[in-house]
């Protein structure tokens, strides 16, 4: 598992719409806030909790073909 930066949106773009199609990237933002950042900074303008997304990408070994993402982030209340 690689954690998430922004050079691997596209990949995770990809992911994303193979199973769940463009609705999905669109309805949850992935092409503009994947980490949810501004989310975080409604919830806690302060900064002293923050609600941003742990995303995590999972590549093949010795291959840059990504296989999977994972989002363990709390979002309860």
């Amino acid at each position: 598992m690689v954690p998430y930066d922004a050079s691997h949106q596209e990949a995770l773009l990809e992911i994303c719409a193979r199973p769940r199609g463009s609705i999905y990237i669109a309805a949850e933002e992935l092409e503009r806030d994947v980490e949810f950042n501004a989310v975080g900074r409604i919830v806690c303008p302060g900064g002293a909790a923050s609600n941003a997304a742990r995303v995590a990408l999972a590549y093949r070994a010795n291959k840059e073909e990504p296989i999977g993402a994972r989002d363990w982030s709390y979002r309860g209340p």
